[in-house]
């Protein structure tokens, strides 16, 4: 038995985040190999940063916590684990964005991160919202042990299909916790594609170093009317390539290669998106292109 734990104790008020850390997450690591002496599948405790602070574009966020564990294979940070107290939401909200925040700073860069509040474990990589794993501590069975054992101590999640996606712009935004109710402007940033959604919908992908030294990918829709105001500025042979690819099936032009650059304002669109592949994103919209 991993846990040998009445859960019943989770009812308790005085039951905080440090007895789910010593009576749950502390078994568990251990089930699973990790230990502070052991080199190649190693636990660092309450990790600090040197500079405790994440950048997206211009914006700068202040970390306010430091996750209870890091866990590292072979030297690599592979995920960071926070432990909640049971009554703490651990499935959305501000702790998830919180560990969030702390999994993607440069110091630490992990692709996975999970938090549990004793009564779930909950899994999440960086191009979602919502866990990949969940696992409901109080009904494991012997398969479920191993389940999350393949996944953790294997760390198979860096293999997942999706991490061959890049991080989008308005999930970062979202999940880092800023304020999005309001204007951002952009300068000069590089088109790579233009793609028509709609006969008014159009949209854009642009790739950029937002996020400190990782590159991050933006969407930003447009209406039909901003089409010119889009291609302004264009050589002869980008525009023509522009137009044609728009008129034709799968009516997209990349352009990264004439080197066309855009400065826009725009607001985050309400909801993620999901692509026919499963990729989740979160739009831009274009209010207006800056000459």
């Amino acid at each position: 038995m991993v846990l040998d734990i009445d859960f019943k104790i989770l009812e308790d008020p005085e039951y905080k985040e440090d007895s789910v850390r010593e009576d749950i997450i502390a078994p568990i690591l251990r089930f699973l190999g990790f230990r502070s002496d052991n080199e190649e599948s190693k636990i660092i405790r309450s990790k600090r940063l040197e500079h405790p602070y994440v950048m997206l574009g211009s914006s700068q966020k202040k970390l306010s916590i430091v996750p209870d564990y890091v866990l590292y294979r072979n030297q690599k940070a592979r995920i960071v684990i926070d432990a909640k107290a049971p009554n703490e939401d651990i499935f959305s909200g501000k702790n998830v964005s919180q560990v969030y925040s702390y999994a993607i700073h440069p110091e630490v860069r992990t692709m996975a991160y999970a938090l549990c509040n004793g009564r779930h474990f909950n899994i999440f990589h960086l191009f979602g919202t919502e866990p990949v794993r969940s696992y409901d501590l109080s009904s494991m069975s012997s398969l479920d042990w191993e389940d999350m054992k393949q996944k953790l101590s294997e760390l198979e999640l860096e293999k997942l299909e999706n991490f061959s996606y890049m991080l989008d712009y308005g999930i970062c935004f979202t999940m880092l916790g800023f304020e999005d109710d309001y204007t951002q402007m952009f300068v000069s940033l590089p088109v790579g594609v233009i793609g028509r959604v709609s006969d008014e919908l159009f949209t854009l992908n642009i790739k950029g170093n937002f996020l400190h030294d990782r590159e991050v990918l933006m969407s930003a829709d447009f209406h039909v009317s901003l089409l010119g105001k889009v291609m302004e500025g264009m050589s002869d042979e980008c525009r023509e390539e522009t137009i044609n690819s728009l008129s034709r099936q799968p009516y997209c032009a990349h352009i990264s290669q004439y080197g066309h650059h855009i400065s826009f304002v725009g607001h985050l669109s309400e909801h993620i998106q999901k692509s026919s592949k499963g990729e989740r994103f979160r739009p831009l919209i274009i209010d207006d292109v800056i000459a």
